[in-house]
């Protein structure tokens, strides 16, 4: 995949130098533009005005199109593509190129303005075939590293914008974009909400695709999803980051990793189940269906997860039960089913009120004929 269409226009992908995730990478270095020959054009890509012995043809370092002194006589160093020293850059890459090398730079303040203008390019269809073209993703997603809450929100902010279109979700996702996302959530102080509602809202448009489910949850998606899940004050961010998990269960092949992983999912999506908030024990109860429906040992651990866990977790069951409760009952019956039957007999009033439903629905006694 070398160039997408977008917003009509067919736009050429970056590329860097060996793996395409930058996240995990030190640095990044971006393969060179093909360098147009002279042969080739006889007009200045920018201004069309016509090449001639005093309008001589100069390289842009950046994209290597071909241009006028006029259009192409800024120049700046490009770190990005191992070019340390100050090279010729063309108007149209100028803006963007400016901004992606000031990420390089060791001063937080240029990093800022980096993040703050390339967010600002991508809000702009023109501005986002250049941040795409010109190594702007990788950019982005290399300043996810820093620690900056600032600089993390303007990135969660312009990945949230590549996500709406769809034909960069496989490119983002290589480049490492579902890991920076997760390790600014699990990272992000609760009380910058706007960074934890924009990085869940993303993480869950990744989630919606069939082929990145397993993705997410390989790129660490499930301590953030928990922890936003149980921890965060916004309710709004709680059941999103309830909704992503969601949707990651629906993928069979994700679920193994789920129920084995150490941080007690199943016992958190059981207290979710529980919660006050229908929307809520909707979605934390869908979850549950999801991890139902894999093998007979998966069904086995929901049904088994720690009964003494008290009402929530039998409610849970009896939720999951009403769903699926063929497979339910029989995990139940095979090992379990007594502790949970003892546990209910204890629940005051529930043989009678049970004793009372059978007799309501059984037929009126009749005399023999």
């Amino acid at each position: 995949m070398t160039s997408v269409k977008l917003e009509g226009k067919f736009t050429t992908l970056a590329q860097v130098e060996g793996l395409p995730d930058v996240f995990t990478s030190t640095n990044f270095t971006l393969l060179k533009s093909r360098w147009v020959s002279d042969d080739e054009v006889s007009v200045c890509q920018w201004c069309k005005n016509k090449f001639n012995q005093l309008r001589r043809k100069h390289h842009c370092r950046q994209c290597g199109n071909v241009f006028c002194s006029k259009c192409c006589n800024e120049k700046m160093p490009l770190p990005q593509l191992g070019l340390e020293d100050p090279e010729r850059v063309c108007e149209y890459c100028r803006p963007v190129t400016e901004f992606i090398t000031k990420s390089w730079s060791p001063h937080q303040n240029f990093k800022s303005e980096a993040a703050v203008n390339l967010v600002n390019q991508c809000g702009e269809i023109s501005g986002l075939c250049k941040v795409v073209e010109l190594g702007g993703v990788q950019t982005l997603i290399s300043l996810a590293k820093n620690e900056s809450p600032v600089i993390q929100g303007k990135v969660i902010s312009g990945l949230q914008i590549l996500s709406t279109h769809q034909p960069l979700h496989r490119y983002l996702a290589e480049a490492g974009a579902i890991k920076a996302i997760c390790s600014i959530l699990t990272k992000a102080n609760m009380s910058y909400e706007q960074t934890l509602v924009e990085g869940i809202s993303t993480l869950k448009i990744f989630c919606r695709l069939p082929e990145l489910k397993s993705k997410a949850l390989e790129d660490g998606a499930l301590e953030p999803v928990l922890r936003l899940s149980c921890t965060s004050h916004c309710n709004t961010v709680s059941l999103v980051a309830v909704s992503t998990l969601s949707l990651i269960a629906e993928e069979m092949s994700t679920h193994t990793k789920i129920l084995e992983s150490p941080l007690s999912v199943l016992t958190s999506v059981c207290s979710l189940a529980s919660s006050e908030d229908e929307q809520m024990q909707e979605v934390s109860l869908k979850t549950l269906c999801f991890l139902s429906l894999g093998s007979n040992w998966q069904k086995h651990r929901i049904i088994q997860e720690d009964f003494t866990a008290g009402r929530s977790l039998q409610k849970a069951i009896f939720n999951v039960m009403s769903i699926n409760p063929s497979d339910t009952c029989s995990e139940l019956l095979r090992d379990g089913a007594g502790e949970l039957l003892e546990g209910l007999s204890r629940l005051k009033g529930l043989t009678t009120a049970i004793q009372d439903a059978l007799l309501a629905q059984a037929p009126d006694l009749v005399k023999p004929m």
